[in-house]
């Protein structure tokens, strides 16, 4: 064989490998991503973003960054809207078809419905962003029906502000105050404890 037929099989055969190996980077490269591309916030799914990712500032749709400070309810301040935990519960007795609760005052309330089928209690003394449980036991004898009156707002999954509390019973409430909307009070929850 002369040099260049040899030459020229040498050729056609590396042509031929080039050709078998341009084909498998391709059919290997299907489906992969561009040395250079980019991602969505949503494609990410693990991993630590750096601050220069996560949009910051003071609005609804931002995160805050630094050193800042949270607006809080302060006991030692003061601050009428801190709830006391630790409080002793007030008691009331309502033996009326109406009755005022005082939800401003420290602490909880344990109502006892006695003689009446039915009373309506009416939140009273309200301090912006207090919220007071309102525990009403039904006396024995007969179901008591307690509604709380003032037409405050009803949480979410709240239908009507009453229960009807099975003699021996106990119905909770918990009522917040606010001074946002029309409603002044707000009942949060209502549901039978026991």
């Amino acid at each position: 064989m002369s040099l260049a037929s040899a030459v020229a099989a040498l050729a056609s055969r590396l042509a031929t490998e080039l050709n078998t190996l341009r084909g498998e980077m391709a059919a290997g490269l299907t489906g992969k991503a561009n040395s250079s591309h980019t991602h969505g916030a949503g494609d990410v799914t693990s991993g630590t973003l750096a601050v220069a990712r996560v949009p910051t500032g003071t609005s609804g749709t931002t995160v805050a960054l630094g050193n800042h400070t949270h607006s809080y309810l302060d006991q030692s301040a003061g601050d009428a809207r801190y709830r006391q935990h630790n409080q002793a519960p007030r008691t009331l007795t309502v033996s009326t078809s109406t009755a005022n609760a005082d939800v401003g005052a420290a602490g909880d309330l344990q109502i006892t419905v006695s003689t009446v089928t039915s009373t309506t209690i009416t939140p009273t003394n309200g301090q912006n962003g207090r919220t007071c449980v309102i525990d009403v036991t039904a006396a024995s004898g007969a179901t008591r029906t307690v509604i709380i009156g003032g037409s405050p707002k009803k949480g979410e999954g709240i239908s009507a502000a009453q229960l009807a509390i099975p003699a021996g019973g106990i119905g909770r409430f918990v009522i917040r105050y606010t001074t946002l909307g029309s409603a002044a009070y707000s009942v949060d929850s209502c549901y039978l404890v026991a």
